[in-house]
C-alpha cells in the first residue's frame, strides 16, 4: 500500500493484509480478486463507499469508516475528479496505540493526522466497524439466497451507503454469527 511518508513496506501493511486477506472482490469484469490485488494495482478507484465499507468487516469493533470531503490535488488523480468537496469514504483504525487511515479506493495507508493534512479530510459522519459486520451478518442470516443483495442507500449513516453490492459469505461458530471469508461484487446504477 501507499505509504506517502516513507514508502516502505511496514508492520501496519502486515496488519491490515491480514485483516483483508478472507476478502475478493468483482468489480466490471474482475471476478474473485484478492482485495490487496485490487487496492495494490489501483481498481477501487471510484468505488470508494463500498471498498472503505466491505474492507472493513474484519478489522476491530472500535474501527470505524468514515464518510467526508477531500480536497483532492491534481497530482493525486489527474484523470477523475479533483478539488476541494470530493465526497468520499475510508477506514479509521487503531494499531498499537496510534490511529492510522486506510484508504482502498486511494491506496493510501498512514497516520491518521498526515492523512487528514493532506487531504484535507473533512468527515461528516462514521459508522462502526461492529454496526456494519453486524447488519451484513443479520442481512444474511435474513436471506434465504446467496449470493446476499444489498440494496445502495442514500442515507449516510447507514451502514451500506451508496450503490448496491452482492455477498457470499463462510461464516463459522458460534452459531454461524462470525464470518470467516467474504466475496463481495459492486453494483453501479449511475
Amino acid at each position: 500500500m501507499n505509504h506517502p511518508e516513507t514508502g516502505q513496506y511496514t508492520f501496519i501493511d502486515q496488519y491490515v493484509e491480514q485483516k483483508l486477506k478472507p476478502t475478493t472482490i468483482s468489480l466490471l469484469d474482475l471476478k474473485n480478486v484478492p482485495a490487496t490485488e485490487m487496492i495494490n494495482k489501483n481498481r477501487l478507484q471510484g468505488w470508494c463507499w463500498q471498498s472503505a465499507t466491505f474492507l472493513s468487516i474484519f478489522f476491530d469493533n472500535e474501527d470505524i469508516v468514515l464518510r467526508g470531503n477531500l480536497t483532492l490535488p491534481p497530482q493525486v488523480w489527474s484523470d477523475f475528479y479533483h478539488g476541494e468537496d470530493y465526497f468520499h469514504s475510508w477506514v479509521e483504525l487503531k494499531y498499537e496505540n496510534e490511529t492510522y487511515v486506510f484508504d482502498p479506493a486511494l491506496n493510501y495507508l498512514c497516520k491518521k493526522d498526515d492523512y487528514y493534512k493532506e487531504f484535507n479530510a473533512r468527515p461528516s459522519q462514521q459508522v462502526s466497524v461492529l454496526k456494519i459486520r453486524e447488519s451484513l451478518i443479520n442481512l444474511i442470516s435474513d436471506s434465504q439466497e446467496e449470493p446476499v443483495y444489498i440494496p445502495g442507500t442514500n442515507k449516510i449513516d447507514a451502514p451500506f451507503f451508496g450503490d448496491s453490492s452482492t455477498v457470499t459469505v463462510k461464516t463459522g461458530p458460534p452459531n454461524n454469527s462470525t464470518i470467516k471469508e467474504l466475496h463481495v461484487r459492486f453494483h453501479s446504477y449511475a
